[in-house]
C-alpha cells in the first residue's frame, strides 16, 4: 500500500495537485477551512468537488473467492503495481483506477456493457 500511496502522491504532485491533511469546514461558498495538526488553514476555490468516499459492492457473479478479484477499495491496497490489470466497468470509479493504475505502469483493460464509457445519467 505503501509503494502505491507514495507513486500516486508523486504523480498528484507532478501534476500540481496540493494535498491537505485535515478535516475541512465550508465557512462560505468559496472558502474552506482545514483544520490539522499543524493547525488551521483557509483554502478558497471557485468549484468544489465532495468526494468523500463510497461503499463498493462485489456482485455476486464475480464473487469468484480469488483474492485477485477485488472491489476498488481492494484494488487501492495493493502491495505491488500489477502488469496487467483488467477492470470490469467504465463508471468513474472504473476509468479513475484505470488512470491510476496506467499511469503507474500497469497495461489496463476496461470492459464497459454499455455503449460508451462513464454514461452516467446527464444532469442539469
Amino acid at each position: 500500500m505503501q509503494k502505491l500511496s507514495s507513486g500516486i502522491a508523486a504523480i498528484a504532485s507532478k501534476r500540481g495537485v496540493d494535498v491537505i491533511y485535515g478535516r475541512g469546514y465550508f465557512e462560505d461558498s468559496k472558502t474552506m477551512r482545514i483544520e490539522s495538526e499543524a493547525g488551521q488553514r483557509f483554502v478558497t476555490f471557485d468549484h468544489a468537488i465532495i468526494a468523500v468516499g463510497s461503499k463498493p459492492a462485489l456482485p455476486k457473479a464475480f464473487d469468484l473467492g480469488n483474492p485477485r478479484v477485488m472491489t476498488s477499495t481492494e484494488a487501492l491496497e495493493i502491495e505491488e503495481v500489477p502488469k496487467e490489470l483488467l477492470i470490469v466497468g467504465g463508471g468513474y470509479i472504473g476509468m479513475e483506477l484505470g488512470t491510476v493504475y496506467a499511469s503507474l505502469g500497469s497495461s489496463v483493460v476496461v470492459v464497459e456493457a454499455l455503449e460508451s464509457i462513464l454514461a452516467g445519467p446527464i444532469l442539469i
